[in-house]
């Protein structure tokens, strides 16, 4: 995945969602995601966002509760949430924080109305907190992390070093840290995640592929839990701050054949034949 384009990233913005605990039956949650993206590009953090993006999301774990829903804020226009198999999703375009604070304002309470399916017409509210309540850090890998990963050799293990993150209130129920290595434009091939306080992921040699390209992210999630407006639901307003690392890892040492081997023997021993031959003449 890639900073590049904004697709991949709401994949993980919707695996993020999907981190929050699921109810039993019907709808599992439903929520409003609001972003800041950052691009590191040196051992230093980041100074500015690259963009901003925000989501709202419904999920339920029976397919056919829903086709799709509408969200509705007072001071907006309707957000229409498309999807399938149950997860459900409208996207902000990737752009400036104003542009999407106009679709997805705080301070506002958001309706979502679920369209279709069995539960055709019900409704649940989201009030979103007033003033944001982003993390008061912005993610990034620290020491030489930046310049180590480019050009890594695959086969090595690596600890991959952050910094923890406070929340901005004490409206934050949840603060977690997310962290993930995809193949750009790719599958995940590697993951973890913790509290606020986590500062280090482990990845074992081997993890990644020779010659390959990878997003590596990081992301301090400051969320405000809700009680959910749908049965068994759980409601949440999140406030993210991600990073995103892109390096290519080296390519594979070639392994030469057997003859190829040999001949290499050959040159070296004849090499070092004449280096004897030369001190023993006293040239």
């Amino acid at each position: 995945m890639s900073i590049r384009t904004l697709g991949p990233v709401l994949a993980v913005a919707a695996a993020l969602a999907a981190s929050a605990t699921p109810a039993q039956a019907g709808i599992t949650f439903y929520d409003v995601f609001k972003t800041a993206a950052y691009a590191q590009t040196s051992n230093a953090a980041p100074a500015t966002p690259s963009f901003y993006f925000g989501t709202a999301g419904v999920s339920s774990n029976n397919s056919t509760d829903l086709t799709g829903a509408t969200v509705s804020i007072p001071t907006a226009p309707n957000l229409t949430l498309t999807g399938s198999g149950g997860e459900y999703l409208y996207a902000t375009p990737a752009g400036t924080k104003a542009a999407m604070d106009a679709a997805l304002p705080n301070g506002q309470t958001a309706t979502f109305t679920l369209n279709g399916g069995t539960l055709n017409g019900l409704a649940g509210l989201l009030n979103i907190p007033a003033v944001d309540q982003y993390a008061t850090a912005v993610p990034f890998f620290t020491g030489s992390t930046y310049t180590t990963l480019q050009n890594f050799n695959a086969a090595n293990a690596i600890t991959l070093n952050f910094g923890g993150f406070t929340p901005f209130s004490s409206l934050v129920t949840d603060a977690i840290t997310f962290l993930d290595i995809s193949q750009v434009g790719g599958p995940s091939v590697f993951s973890a995640s913790g509290p606020n306080t986590l500062t280090s992921a482990f990845v074992g040699g081997g993890t990644l592929q020779a010659g390959t390209t990878y997003d590596l992210s990081l992301v301090y999630s400051s969320r405000i839990a809700a009680q959910g407006g749908f049965p068994g639901s759980t409601a949440f307003t999140a406030y993210d701050v991600r990073v995103d690392l892109i390096f290519t890892t080296a390519d594979a040492v070639a392994v030469p054949e057997p003859s190829s081997l040999a001949l290499c023997g050959i040159a070296a021993a004849t090499g070092l034949g004449v280096a004897r031959s030369r001190r023993n003449r006293g040239v």
